[in-house]
């Protein structure tokens, strides 16, 4: 049984002839060849398929969601908020905070932001006068990244998401009205308490099925098969074979309802 990355290594050189290694984390030069290149592959293949394995779903936060401990009486108003994310330029919202209720809901522009701390302006650039705002009356209040005109939320990306594939409501049902876009580490959709079904960064190799690490192994092969060996018909043949486990998973309906879900992206990703 294949339980470590190492095995998976020498499962890639046995498919081209080669002999094994003690440790892919070694220092000789095919270990090297290998290790430079795994864990790429690894995720690679990961997203090529929905493996059950690599199936997560995962309630989302509101992007840059950063407890408030204090906002001045000011021109511009200075928001206290300890390691907040946010960068000069940045537009953030505030929600249900306690007695300066005229912050609530609208859109500021973060100005002069330093470690904990950042000026409130608008979005045409001016300072936010809060002195009329009323007085901050509690420190468990959040800022939030707005979203845009176009999308209610914005979320952050789980930190272990390769690939996401569908947004849930907040039971984690499917709903294919749901509409949403990724853009960069962010998803924006129009559901509140939403969650994410994705594909995860496993690297378990005791979680993986026999299927999804005959894949990895032919990839890894593929990828090193001219450094190690030199032998470019061999390479063709072992994208060939890497090309058919996909094909085979797919076929095989191994994600359930997922291996549909995919369409031809599936295969040209894993191309």
């Amino acid at each position: 049984m294949v339980t470590t990355e190492t095995q998976i290594a020498n499962t890639a050189l046995s498919l081209m002839g080669e002999g094994e290694i003690a440790d892919i984390d070694g220092t000789d030069a095919t270990a090297t060849k290998l290790e430079e290149v795994y864990d790429q592959n690894r995720d690679f293949v990961l997203e090529a398929f929905p493996w059950p394995c690599a199936i997560k779903r995962l309630h989302l936060t509101l992007s840059g969601k950063t407890a408030v401990s204090g906002i001045t009486n000011a021109s511009p108003g200075v928001v206290t908020a300890t390691t907040h994310p946010f960068s000069d330029g940045e537009l953030v919202t505030f929600v249900d905070v306690d007695g300066m209720s005229d912050i609530n809901g609208n859109i500021f522009k973060v100005t002069n932001k330093a470690d904990d701390t950042f000026e409130l302006y608008d979005v045409e650039g001016e300072k936010v006068d809060t002195t009329g705002y009323g007085t901050y009356a509690a420190a468990t209040d959040f800022a939030y990244r707005y979203a845009t005109p176009d999308w209610d939320y914005v979320y952050d990306l789980p930190s272990d998401c390769l690939k996401p594939l569908k947004i849930l409501g907040e039971n984690f049902g499917e709903n294919d009205i749901y509409t949403w876009i990724r853009e960069g580490t962010f998803i924006y959709c129009n559901i509140e308490f939403a969650a994410l079904k994705y594909i995860k960064k496993e690297t378990t190799v005791t979680k993986y099925s026999s299927d999804l690490i005959e894949a990895i192994a032919y990839r890894l092969a593929w990828l090193t098969c001219i450094p190690i060996t030199g032998a470019s018909t061999l390479r063709q043949w072992l994208e060939t074979r890497y090309n058919d486990l996909i094909r085979k998973a797919r076929g095989s309906g191994a994600a359930g309802g997922d291996s549909q879900d995919q369409g031809e992206a599936l295969w040209v990703d894993a191309r």
